[in-house]
């Protein structure tokens, strides 16, 4: 199941490579597209599959939005063929009117969303191996073919980007990086208004920063600690803070979840 968004009463998610919405009042998924004859996710015949109004190929994980009227969805263009590049497409509510508005040469990690700009996390690796990775800022005014602001650039070694959150004139994402000896999880606060970056909070030992939540201008947030050879949760802590990270302080008790919502 795919990152699903909510829109003019609708919400909007990815199962498979199909894009479905559902009534909020019901939450009866429709598979998004009104061809009368089109067999959507049990077309067999290749060349027909790609025809489906909610087809979208390639990311099955991919990312869904929805601004000022219209679902942006990121997709694989297969027209490039193999190691081909992304794009982000804006289409109407009823599945129709695709257009293109932004090209990527890589697989975007993340992509959110937020009062015109769209902010795409990604990858790429320099002819050393080396990973280079960070946050680029795309204005969905302009053409696809802009020149992004970079808003920031990852200095972990193997280090990568995920789970780009959007609050008001905030904006957070999640920084890691694995290896044998040490997994760094750091969650990263960029000030839309200042445009800094700060790091709210980190990993402690066994103990790692998770998925956060916001609540009437608050950050609702959680510590997961983990056996070291089984990852299995041992411990999950809950805290409450201010949206720059700002006086924590424990907040209500759960059972071992990763996850708020």
């Amino acid at each position: 199941l795919g990152i699903s968004c909510h829109g003019a009463g609708y919400k909007y998610f990815l199962c498979g490579y199909y894009l479905f919405y559902a009534d909020k009042s019901t939450m009866k998924p429709v598979i998004l597209c009104n061809k009368p004859n089109c067999l959507h996710e049990d077309e067999t015949e290749p060349n027909k599959v790609t025809s489906c109004n909610a087809f979208f190929p390639g990311l099955s994980s991919g990312s869904v939005s929805f601004f000022d009227g219209y679902v942006y969805v990121l997709e694989r263009d297969i027209d490039d063929g193999p190691g081909s590049a992304c794009r982000l497409v804006k289409l109407s509510k009823d599945g129709t009117n695709r257009k293109t508005v932004l090209q990527f040469k890589y697989e975007p990690t993340s992509l959110a969303i937020h009062r015109g700009k769209a902010y795409v996390a990604g990858s790429v690796y320099d002819k050393d191996g080396t990973s280079i990775y960070g946050i680029r800022e795309y204005d969905l005014s302009k053409s696809a073919s802009q020149k992004p602001e970079t808003i920031f650039d990852g200095k972990i070694t193997g280090g990568a980007i995920q789970d780009i959150n959007c609050y008001g004139q905030n904006l957070y994402f999640n920084e890691f990086a694995m290896n044998s000896e040490i997994t760094t999880v750091r969650i990263q606060h960029y000030d839309l208004n200042t445009k800094r970056t700060s790091c709210i909070m980190k990993e402690n030992k066994d103990s790692f920063p998770s998925d956060l939540a916001f609540y009437k201008d608050l950050i609702f947030c959680s510590y997961t600690t983990l056996a070291y050879t089984s990852g299995e949760v041992i411990q999950v802590d809950n805290y409450v803070c201010n949206l720059d990270g700002s006086k924590r302080k424990k907040s209500f008790p759960t059972d071992n979840y990763q996850n708020l919502y």
